[in-house]
């Protein structure tokens, strides 16, 4: 057996156990603590990108009906395509026509049309602004919400009848439209591609 000393020794080892409990409580606070602080950062950066990729993606412009075809003849080949346009309504964004670049892509080619005059029919290998529709303040090439414009693209060579195509829209900010359609078997005149 241990000796035993003159005084009691269970009150001291009942202050051993409040100051081990304690310690354990305020290492773990701190511990706590620096968790939920991390995960608030964590949080908090989350919602920047979040915030950051809306601005990216939603900025730009929005397709405001269908893909025209025009061919000089029934059955003919599409010479020109025409397409409606209108700014983000969400957002409110100011997209820059002077800055969009056009993109026409088959499977044998890939062409970027230059800009023409506006208000015209577009030569081969250009895109125009061909018209202009609810504009708000003066016309200029700053397309504002609630503007709508048409758009003429006119390839180089033309789309031959069952010709699958891609056509992109790229402005200084936000996401491209892109849009696939297929010329059909026997083109009209003038027709909705799908």
């Amino acid at each position: 057996m241990f000796p035993v000393a003159s005084g009691r020794e269970d009150a001291f080892t009942g202050l051993e156990v409040a100051i081990t409990l304690i310690a354990f409580t305020i290492v773990a606070s701190v511990f706590a603590y620096t968790v939920l602080g991390t995960g608030f950062m964590a949080t908090q950066q989350a919602q920047k990108a979040v915030h950051e990729g809306l601005g990216q993606v939603s900025g730009g412009l929005d397709l405001r009906g269908q893909v025209m075809g025009l061919a000089p003849a029934d059955g003919a080949s599409i010479e020109t395509l025409r397409v409606v346009l209108g700014s983000n309504v969400a957002t409110g964004a100011v997209v820059d026509l002077d800055r969009m670049v056009v993109q026409l892509a088959t499977d044998e080619t890939i062409e970027t049309l230059a800009q023409g005059p506006d208000l015209s029919d577009p030569s081969p290998g250009e895109w125009t602004v061909y018209r202009r529709e609810q504009s708000v303040g003066t016309p200029n090439n700053m397309l504002e919400p609630n503007e709508v414009v048409t758009i003429a693209i006119r390839p180089t060579t033309p789309l031959a009848p069952r010709t699958t195509f891609s056509l992109e829209l790229r402005t200084g900010g936000g996401t491209p439209v892109i849009l696939q359609r297929t010329v059909p078997a026997y083109p009209p005149r003038s027709g909705i591609l799908y």
